[in-house]
This record gives structure tokens, C-alpha cells and sequence, in this order.
């Protein structure tokens, strides 16, 4: 009976979401219906049709692979970036402090400014793996940074004690007391990444591409596939977040083991 109540909370929510997913659809198709132009504001269902048409495409799985491996690749660079130097940081205020000037450029400069001047130094191709790097790794960075710095007091007590080795301190410490900070950047971090990469990839046009799709179908007019491609891209953020959620618990159920 213990898990009655939270087991009624979770359908409750559950349901709600779905309603609140029926609304939108209502809401979409009340418009719809109110401009009385399918290229202007397409309904739900043929959208729905468009989508299906994209999604088993063979033509589309190079576009949505080609994407995926940016976004994967920006992610990796970030991530191996982020957790040395963040590491680094939470021993060394000193590094910290000088690497403060880059963060505060990197999130304060506009994205599109980004882009341009990449555009302008490097390959297409190469600009949306540069933008998933730029936009994750201050996200990254600073989450594992945080999680060094609030190491339980005790913990670093025990280190003092048992005079621990660098590397132990690190692998029987700090990587399990900083997990949940990495999880909870990685996550935020991949979530404006891929609408990063796909700005990039709007902005530089490379041959494949979510994004090149996307300024395709708006350069044609395609409303209906600009939408497709954008729910695409939504899905696959959705997925990705559930494979981290998923990795996040095996770890979880790992380090208690």
C-alpha cells in the first residue's frame, strides 16, 4: 500500500500530460481552420502525414545520421574538455579564475555570431560540431565544478585520514560524490545543444542535415516539412534524454550494488 499513492500521482500525471498534448492539437487545429490556408498553417493531420512521409524516408536517415553524429561529436569534445578542466577547477580555485573570461564569452556571445564568423574560418560541415561544443561545454564545465566544490566535508576528511593518491581520491570520491551534477549537465547541456546544431546546420547548409532540410522546405515554402523536421528534432532530443535518464539509473543502481 506504500506505493499506492505515488503510483495514483504518476497516472494522474501521466494523464495530464496527454491532455495537455490534446490541447495544443486543438489549439493548432482551431487555427488551422481559422486561416483557412493549409500553406500557411497546415492542420495537425497533415502534418501528421508529411511527418510519417519524412520519418520513413530513406533519403531522411542521412540527414537525421548526419545530425546525430554532430551532435555527438560536439558532445564528446565538451564532455572530455569540461570534466578535466572541471576537475582541474575544483582543485585549483586558480584555474577557475582564469578560465572565468572564457565561460562569460561563451555564454553571453549570441549564437548567431558564433555561427557567422565560423562560417567564415571554416568548413560547413565543421560549423555545427564547433556550435555543439561552444554551447555545451560551459554547461558542462560548470556543473562538474560545482560538484567538486561541494564534496562532502567529511569526505575530504577521510582523504586527509587515509592519505589517499590523487587518483584515489578521484575515483573513490569525487567521481561518485559528482555524478549527479555530471548527469544533470549532461542532460541541459545535450538539450540546447541539438537546437544549437541545428541552427548551425539552418545557418551553413551542409549536404545532410536536419537543419538543411529545414531551410529547404522554407525556401520552398514547405511549412508542413519545416514542422516535420522540427517535431523530429524534438523527438530526438526526447530520446537521447531518455537514454541519459536510463544510464543515470544504471550507474545509480551500480554504485549501490
Amino acid at each position: 500500500m506504500a506505493g499506492y499513492p505515488m503510483k495514483t500521482f504518476t497516472t494522474k500525471n501521466s494523464v495530464l500530460f496527454i491532455a495537455g498534448i490534446a490541447v495544443l492539437l486543438i489549439v493548432w487545429k482551431i487555427i488551422s481552420v481559422a486561416t483557412a490556408s493549409n500553406n500557411l498553417v497546415p492542420s495537425p493531420e497533415d502534418t501528421l502525414f508529411t511527418f510519417l512521409q519524412i520519418a520513413f524516408s530513406k533519403s531522411s536517415m542521412a540527414d537525421l545520421f548526419s545530425t546525430v553524429l554532430r551532435g555527438l561529436a560536439g558532445f564528446l569534445i565538451a564532455f572530455v574538455l569540461a570534466f578535466i578542466t572541471g576537475i582541474l577547477s575544483g582543485w585549483r580555485t586558480g584555474i577557475h579564475a582564469f578560465l572565468k573570461p572564457l565561460l562569460i564569452v561563451l555564454r553571453s556571445t549570441p549564437v548567431v555570431a558564433f555561427i557567422l564568423l565560423l562560417l567564415i574560418w571554416f568548413e560547413t560541415d565543421r560549423v555545427p560540431v564547433i556550435i555543439a561544443f561552444i554551447t555545451m561545454f560551459p554547461i558542462l564545465y560548470t556543473n562538474i565544478t560545482r560538484g567538486m566544490q561541494e564534496v562532502d566535508t567529511s569526505f575530504k576528511e577521510m582523504i586527509q585520514v587515509y592519505g589517499l593518491s590523487r587518483m584515489d581520491k578521484l575515483r573513490s570520491v569525487y567521481l561518485p560524490s559528482i555524478s549527479a551534477f555530471v548527469f544533470s549537465g549532461a542532460s541541459t547541456a545535450l538539450g540546447f545543444g541539438w537546437r544549437a546544431i541545428i541552427i548551425g546546420e539552418v545557418l551553413s547548409q551542409p549536404v545532410y542535415g536536419i537543419g538543411s532540410r529545414m531551410r529547404e522546405a522554407y525556401g520552398y515554402f514547405e511549412v508542413q516539412e519545416v514542422i516535420s523536421w522540427a517535431i523530429l528534432a524534438v523527438l530526438l532530443s526526447f530520446v537521447f534524454d531518455i537514454l541519459l535518464s536510463g544510464l543515470e539509473k544504471y550507474t545509480v543502481a551500480w554504485k549501490r550494488a
